[in-house]
């Protein structure tokens, strides 16, 4: 396994022994995140830089829909947001409707 017997895997090992295995970076789950999004919105920096290294779409379901940065802005994971935006990815008219649709649903 990805751990080489010195303790437990690291997502981003994992992430590697998985696209290795054949597994798509861009593959989205039935509720439509993909793993880059999951990995802004939970602050999974490692796995952020990992993923957008191996070339994850940060708007795997298009220019529509929802991306990882505006799940990482709603998540305040400045971390994600700093390496999706050296990265070049910035916020979509789809993004910025769906944060304050987020922040109105939230504050009431």
């Amino acid at each position: 396994a990805a751990s080489g017997g010195d303790g437990p895997a690291t997502a981003p090992q994992l992430l590697a022994e998985a696209l290795a295995g054949g597994a798509a970076v861009g593959a989205v789950d039935t509720l439509g995140f993909s793993l880059l999004d999951l990995s802004c919105l939970t602050g999974q920096k490692a796995l952020v830089a990992s993923l957008l290294g191996a070339r994850a779409a940060p708007a795997c379901r298009g220019l529509h829909k929802p991306s990882a940065l505006m799940w990482a802005h709603w998540a305040n994971c400045e971390d994600a947001v700093v390496l999706l935006s050296a990265a070049g990815v910035s916020l979509s008219n789809a993004d910025l409707e769906g944060l304050q649709r987020l922040r109105s649903t939230w504050a009431a």
